[in-house]
């Protein structure tokens, strides 16, 4: 940020914006147009919700969250922007927990020669898409008594992969949510000073984008693993579908190239948080990392 008017306009200095934090923000909005637009071509959940990707919707979502979140930070406002990092984290949960369920579902339906109806009438994520019942940890009468809780979450992430639970399960106890769920419920009269640019203490600012830069970081790594498991023909370059398209021949295994912001995202933000994940992610060749 070299523009002295806004440095002057908003008083929050050069330190505040030079922060790492714009450029996770801005690699975040990449991340989820790139997963918006590749999920796009797939079916997922159609069978179920009779919906063409449900999952491009929850990404270009997931990206708009991430762009309010850089605003509120561009103009000082971090109560806010703490506030919508709660709300991005439980998007991360809400849509690994929808893919495992959405799998184990569609695979029972072809596995077990199901009746269709029947399989919409006991469908969790239909109900979900159509807003018939919550998705987890909901007490609603619209749950029809069926409650789903985190520990269920837990449960199907162990089922998943256990090894990747424990690995994200040690990542996770490093975050600090409750600073997110404080500024969600002002549960500090320093909540509110986060929200100020005209009066305040420009090492709180500071320290505070370097809590608000962990927090994300550590939900990034959560999303980023999981869904390289459970879909990571979304992490796909357009590289290899372009050639084609122009009759030019690439090298054997280009068709699992990563995108280029897949690439950016392990490097500068998987590798540098946990050496144990990026390993994990590495020896489960599912796509090609250089």
């Amino acid at each position: 940020m070299k523009d002295t008017f806004v440095l002057d306009a908003r008083g929050l200095g050069y330190d505040y914006y030079n922060h790492r934090i714009f450029t996770l923000l801005s690699d975040l909005e990449s991340f989820y147009e790139l997963l918006s637009d590749n999920s796009l071509g797939h079916a997922d959940g159609l069978l179920l919700t009779q919906k063409l990707s449900i999952v491009n919707k929850i990404y270009a979502s997931m990206q708009g969250s991430i762009e309010s979140i850089k605003i509120l930070v561009y103009i000082g406002r971090l109560n806010d922007a703490f506030a919508l990092a709660r709300k991005y984290y439980d998007a991360v949960t809400t849509d690994i927990y929808q893919s495992i369920l959405t799998k184990k579902e569609e695979n029972s339906f072809l596995e077990d020669n199901k009746n269709l109806k029947d399989l919409w009438n006991n469908s969790v994520v239909r109900a979900w898409t159509y807003a018939q019942q919550h998705l987890y940890d909901s007490r609603s009468h619209n749950n029809k008594g069926q409650v789903r809780t985190y520990e269920d979450i837990n449960n199907a992430l162990k089922e998943l992969n256990d090894n990747l639970f424990k690995i994200i399960t040690d990542i996770k106890s490093k975050e600090r949510k409750e600073i997110c769920n404080d500024n969600m419920h002002y549960n500090s009269w320093d909540n509110f000073v986060l929200n100020i640019n005209e009066s305040f203490d420009n090492k709180i600012k500071i320290k505070a984008l370097d809590d608000l830069f962990e927090n994300l970081q550590i939900a990034l790594c959560y999303h980023f693993a999981y869904i390289y498991i459970l879909h990571p023909e979304y992490y796909s370059s357009s590289d290899y579908i372009e050639a084609l398209e122009m009759g030019v021949v690439l090298e054997t295994d280009s068709q699992y190239w990563v995108a280029s912001i897949v690439q950016v995202i392990f490097d500068r933000y998987i590798k540098t948080y946990n050496q144990e994940l990026s390993e994990f992610i590495l020896t489960y060749k599912n796509m090609k990392f250089e």
